[in-house]
């Protein structure tokens, strides 16, 4: 399992590890709601991981799983290193997942780097026309 987080959004997917490639087999993907945009990297990343592992619960439920994150703190964090206040309730809730939390470069996770910078647009990016168009007959 992938995760990633920027400041528009978090996403991850879920992958197999076949014919030495992983093959992706579920994705989670949604933009930041208000609060969330003011949350520092660590918090949106630990989000991250969190939520895709909730999306996929039903697949990993009960089965050891690897999951990979281009944050390190968050795996120091995650891995045993007591956690800020804010992060404790989301550790415990990953407590009951049987899992290893490990660190790949940012290049090495590509398909949860996407996912959580798609290119959302907002109603406050969107334009609309003040006029409307004229048709000629």
């Amino acid at each position: 399992m992938f995760s990633d987080a920027s400041y528009q959004g978090i996403g991850g997917s879920l992958c197999v590890f076949r014919n030495s490639l992983w093959t992706p087999c579920a994705f989670y993907s949604r933009q930041l709601i208000p609060r969330e945009r003011n949350y520092e990297i660590l918090d949106l990343e630990a989000l991250a991981l969190l939520s895709t592992v909730t999306h996929c619960h039903y697949n990993l439920s009960g089965l050891y799983f690897k999951a990979f994150t281009d944050h390190s703190p968050l795996v120091n964090i995650i891995n045993g290193q007591p956690p800020p206040a804010k992060l404790t309730r989301w550790r415990l809730r990953l407590a009951e997942y049987h899992f290893d939390l490990l660190y790949i470069k940012g290049e090495a996770n590509p398909v949860a780097n996407a996912l959580s910078r798609p290119s959302w647009s907002s109603p406050e990016q969107e334009t609309l026309p003040t006029t409307t168009p004229s048709h000629q007959h």
